[in-house]
């Protein structure tokens, strides 16, 4: 039972059996565990729910027919009863969600029908980028993905004027970026990706990707008094100043 005068209406079911059911007269979702244990007060909505439904990650939506808004809730029961309003239709009732993690409403009131696009995630934070050979790889903190898990990431390597998806994609840190030119900066930006699009773009990092100096080339020995005077010609210093030089007498 969901409890006396609560008005049940609006009836949903997740891939794991549990069910939802709106609560008219009292703005609560009720769950219902496959055991038949019952939480009638286990998700806050706005005024009047109605219908209900929920995403393939197991969010629940509600139409809230009073307050033409559409309330989600967590599957930890964390509930944002305003969180998003159904624009110009009034008193939605029916609703459903998509596998993209659109959300559309029948409104009752108005006779349309409203959509509600994903949210894109928040930006990556305390990038920490450690330059290669040709490489450079970034560390970073996820942002908040908003209600929709993040399947990829993006970067730039130019500042956010283009941007290339990383691949294959993943949602782990590091980022690792191949393909770049010793000794060049790189301002280096990152984006997450989920249903709802390209995400907020992270502040920049900056890295010049290196290696090793190449081997010195055409050695001319001149000999002296217990001495030795090498002429060479440099290698490669590929990405930084060389500064010193070691020598052997052993080979």
């Amino acid at each position: 039972s969901t409890g006396s005068n609560t008005a049940p209406n609006g009836i949903a079911i997740d891939s794991a059996g549990n069910v939802y059911v709106t609560l008219y007269n009292t703005d609560k979702v009720a769950k219902i565990t496959p055991n038949g244990t019952v939480s009638a007060a286990w998700g806050s909505t706005g005024a009047a729910p109605y219908g209900i439904t929920v995403d393939p990650a197991g969010n629940v939506y509600v139409a809230n027919s009073s307050a033409n808004t559409v309330s989600r809730i967590t599957t930890a029961g964390e509930s944002a009863v305003a969180w998003a309003s159904t624009g110009a239709g009034t008193m939605p009732r029916g609703i459903v969600a998509d596998a993209a993690g659109n959300v559309f409403t029948a409104n009752y009131g108005t006779g349309n029908v409203t959509k509600i696009a994903p949210d894109p995630a928040a930006a990556p934070t305390a990038l920490t980028a450690t330059a290669g050979d040709g490489s450079v790889s970034v560390a970073f903190t996820a942002g908040a993905d908003n209600g929709w898990a993040i399947t990829n990431y993006e970067y730039s390597i130019d500042n956010g004027a283009s941007w290339i998806a990383r691949s294959p994609a993943s949602a782990a840190s590091p980022i690792v970026i191949t393909g770049l030119t010793n000794g060049t900066d790189y301002a280096i930006k990152l984006r997450a990706v989920n249903s709802g699009g390209d995400g907020t773009a992270s502040s920049a990092v900056s890295a010049t990707p290196l290696a090793t100096p190449g081997a010195p080339t055409g050695l001319a020995a001149t000999v002296g008094d217990r001495s030795v005077s090498i002429a060479f010609t440099a290698g490669a210093s590929n990405g930084a100043a060389i500064t010193n030089y070691a020598y052997s007498l052993d080979d």
